[in-house]
């Protein structure tokens, strides 16, 4: 094995333990030996997952210019107008990406155009594209279940939890193991207290709490479960209390 091949390995190896300060490193020094693009996108990628944010899209952007390792290279870049609050900027960029690639790509980059959409304020806009996607065959699995869950939250906003929790149901079927749909169960036991059913929004809180316990959203399932609880034993303690 080469020196090179072994520091790759180096390198990959603080990329997958998240030691991402050690793989930067690794990777300029890789592409100062060898002048590979590649390293250089590696190197991008390390930075956005330090919050570098501006640093990663310069680089990406002159790696985007000619269109290198892309679709990723663009999926990054589009990530760091995000991180970076330039909302319409990424939208733009993730237009144009859309206009240039075709099937799952291009649906993803339509559903990020829609997402920079909602967050910078036109959720009835972002909305439409959403409703789009949802009938869309190049959309599958996680980007359809995230195409549900995102309709489901203006739903939720609008005050309509009965279909809130009807899409938010739908975005299980397309992702029922992961953290979206932690997230979704989460929301559906919001839904479900709002319309006056609280008891059955407990095991949902149950499940959401054993699954992410000791992060943020484990801690809120759990405090919105223990005030569930608490008061449908008043309200059993008040039925027996007329009997």
């Amino acid at each position: 094995m080469t020196d090179s091949m072994t520091a790759q390995r180096q390198a990959e190896r603080f990329f997958e333990d998240k030691q991402y300060d050690k793989a930067l490193e690794a990777y300029r020094a890789l592409h100062k030996e060898t002048g590979a693009a590649k390293y250089i996108y590696n190197t991008a990628i390390c930075h956005y997952h330090l919050a570098h944010y501006t640093e990663a899209a310069a680089l990406l952007e002159n790696i985007w210019a000619d269109r290198a390792l892309a679709p990723d290279s663009g999926m990054f870049l589009g990530f760091c107008y995000r991180a970076m609050n330039q909302f319409m900027r990424g939208r733009n960029h993730f237009l144009t990406m859309a206009d240039e690639t075709r099937g799952e790509t291009r649906a993803r980059c339509r559903l990020m155009a829609a997402i920079l959409t909602d967050e910078n304020g036109d959720s009835a806009k972002a909305e439409e594209t959403y409703r789009q996607l949802k009938d869309d065959p190049d959309v599958s699995g996680l980007t359809r279940a995230d195409v549900f869950r995102r309709l489901a939250t203006i739903q939720e906003n609008k005050k309509d939890h009965m279909q809130a929790l009807s899409l938010y149901r739908e975005s299980l079927a397309h992702d029922p193991d992961g953290e979206g749909a932690l997230s979704a169960k989460f929301r559906m036991a919001v839904c479900l207290i709002e319309m006056a059913t609280p008891a059955e929004s407990v095991e949902l809180l149950k499940e959401v709490e054993a699954s992410t316990a000791g992060t943020f959203l484990g801690q809120s399932a759990a405090k919105l479960r223990q005030a569930v609880e608490s008061s449908v034993r008043r309200a059993e303690r008040n039925i027996k209390s007329y009997e």
